[in-house]
């Protein structure tokens, strides 16, 4: 994909290119918010964790 933005950059018509580049930059930029909010996999583990360490003890209490 970012080859043919670069090829398209060099072509005559580069109104159209910018268009392109600047949706390809929007959604790099959605992406890493989506990323960016996402919860903290080892937080969840963690938690996940506990709560199985609390479960046991309560079945072997």
């Amino acid at each position: 994909m970012i080859k043919n933005i670069y090829q398209e950059a060099r072509a005559p018509n580069r109104h159209i290119t910018n268009v392109k580049f600047k949706l390809f930059i929007q959604i790099i930029c959605s992406y890493w918010q989506t990323i960016c909010n996402l919860p903290n996999l080892f937080e969840l583990a963690e938690l996940i964790s506990q709560k199985q360490d609390q479960l046991m003890k309560q079945q072997w209490s």
